[in-house]
């Protein structure tokens, strides 16, 4: 389906910038259809070496209706997150030991 647009878009004499812009919406659109399967709340963030792409996170927001938060280094999140997210696990249960309120600790 991309390969079409993109030699249909080429053919037509269409700007560089536009067909990128093009990509980036697609993209973006099926995202967007796959996360919809679930459950969608505010607070997105965008992670990995493609949270870097300004113009992918643009058209994330636009296909979303809201802001997409970014890392300030996206590229390293899930290296220093496992670590963090397994004291994390071991801090809740310790905590779910001790009151009943827990459920405000468990975000996922």
């Amino acid at each position: 389906m991309l390969n079409q647009k993109l030699s249909a878009t080429s053919a037509s004499g269409e700007k560089v910038e536009d067909i990128v812009a093009g990509i980036h919406e697609a993209i973006a659109s099926r995202i967007a259809a796959m996360a919809r399967r679930v459950k969608i709340e505010p607070d997105i963030v965008l992670t990995g070496g493609v949270a870097k792409n300004r113009a992918m996170k643009k058209a994330l927001e636009k296909e979303f209706g809201m802001e997409i938060k970014t890392p300030p280094e996206p590229q390293i999140v899930g290296a220093v997150g496992l670590p963090c997210l397994h004291n994390h696990f071991l801090l809740v249960v310790f905590y779910i030991d001790l009151t009943e309120t827990a459920k405000d600790w468990l975000i996922f």
